[in-house]
């Protein structure tokens, strides 16, 4: 059962509405806003739930709500610590290990955690999701790898979607897009015995809008 109160149900994304909940002091508000014009923020309900206002040192509270530490950098301080971008061949591909690949098709989250390695990556003024040449340009590079659409070894109809807009009713109507995958390296794929899209959960009541992609290997 969700107890959170109606009127406090929805994401907290600026630094204003974070004061308004108790949940940053008043006196900060100046340099917050400084700090939301550089990095995202957003604390969901559930999270703004589980954090004690009286308690400065709230652990939750010190990993979702912004500080004005943050505009601070010292010696050492890197904007990629994991290096992301020395790894990155193409927009939206982290290709650190040989027979792996990171695609990062969006650039949103629900929360955003003040620790993030990839912070300077989302937020104020960047885009929210590769372009459509980006993506299509990430998906030849995986394929020139050698990297194998598990789906589409087993399946090579039109109309397989994994996702379908609320609105409409696109989903009764069968007007979507499959934008969920399993990528899986020439190694893999031989042992993959099968893939499927399991379209069944979308049917359940308030059903996320995409449906997972499942796949078995005989390993």
């Amino acid at each position: 059962m969700n107890r959170i109160d109606p009127k406090l149900a929805a994401t907290l994304r600026r630094p204003d509405e974070l004061v308004a909940r108790g949940l940053a002091s008043s006196a900060d508000l100046p340099e917050l806003e400084k700090v939301a014009a550089r990095y995202a923020v957003a604390v969901t309900p559930e999270i703004a739930a589980l954090i004690d206002p009286e308690n400065p040192a709230d652990p939750i509270a010190r990993q979702f709500i912004p500080s004005a530490q943050e505009l601070t950098t010292v010696p050492g301080e890197n904007a990629d610590p994991i290096g992301d971008d020395a790894h990155s061949p193409v927009a939206g591909i982290v290709h650190r290990y040989p027979d792996r690949v990171l695609f990062k098709l969006v650039h949103v989250c629900a929360v955003y955690c003040r620790f993030c390695f990839r912070r300077e990556m989302v937020g104020p003024g960047k885009a929210t999701a590769l372009s459509d040449d980006a993506y299509q340009a990430a998906l030849d590079y995986a394929r020139r790898w050698g990297f194998v659409d598990a789906f589409r070894r087993f399946n090579e109809e039109s109309k397989q979607y994994t996702w379908w807009n609320y609105r409409e009713g696109a989903f009764q109507r069968d007007n979507g897009l499959r934008i969920d995958f399993i990528w899986i390296s020439p190694a893999l794929a031989k042992k993959c015995t099968r893939c499927w899209i399991d379209r069944n959960p979308r049917s359940w009541e308030r059903p996320s809008d995409h449906v997972p992609v499942v796949a078995e290997f005989a390993l």
